[in-house]
């Protein structure tokens, strides 16, 4: 039996928002073949990446992942924006951009986050802080939705002027999962996202 698992925390991106992003990842895919759109079900908001993580170690992390819970409060969360990883002269992820939105009554400034520019950063750097203790190096991180990945050097000067405003709406994130990426065996398909585990925010 296999002891480890490829690990990633993340929001998932409902479906309505999912529609909203699929005019724009299909248009990326008839620019070259070498740009691979991301398939609607993989699509989610990226807070930690964990890498090969211990199926030994599940316990630890859910505990970890109930004590952010207690320090952040459901909020809504924006998609805005195009951008790319690492940068537009190589570019080989094209992603969209996050913005978390205080909720009334949300106290999750009141609970350690002060400095926090918004309730998804501080739900983001929690669990970088979090996973920290439980063994998983520290890396600053944006959270951000991958729509799709590119295996050659190509100019998309055009589509991100014209994408790099656009607004894919906004949802309430009130859970967050642990999942682990399960590699395909079919040639051209992207990984299967499995949920291990899936916490509850009040």
């Amino acid at each position: 039996m296999k002891k480890t698992f490829r690990g990633f925390i993340a929001i998932e991106v409902p479906n309505d928002n999912i529609r909203r992003i699929a005019p724009v990842k299909k248009e990326l895919g008839e620019i070259d073949g070498e740009i691979k759109p991301v398939e609607d079900e993989n699509l989610h908001i990226t807070l930690k990446f964990l890498g090969e993580a211990n199926y030994d170690d599940l316990e630890k992390i859910e505990t970890a992942l109930h004590k952010v819970a207690e320090k952040i409060k459901r909020f809504k969360v924006r998609l805005n924006g195009i951008g790319v990883f690492p940068n537009e002269s190589y570019i080989r992820v094209v992603w969209i951009g996050c913005d978390g939105i205080e909720t009334e009554g949300s106290d999750s400034k009141s609970k350690g986050n002060e400095d926090a520019k918004d309730t998804l950063k501080a739900l983001a750097d929690n669990i970088n802080m979090e996973m920290g203790e439980v063994g998983f190096p520290k890396e600053e991180n944006t959270p951000h939705v991958t729509i799709a990945r590119i295996r050659r050097k190509i100019d998309l000067s055009n589509f991100l002027t014209k994408y790099k405003n656009a607004e894919f709406g906004e949802f309430e994130v009130s859970r967050i999962f642990l999942k682990q990426s399960i590699l395909g065996r079919d040639v051209g398909k992207g990984p299967k996202y499995e949920t291990l585990v899936e916490i509850s925010l009040e």
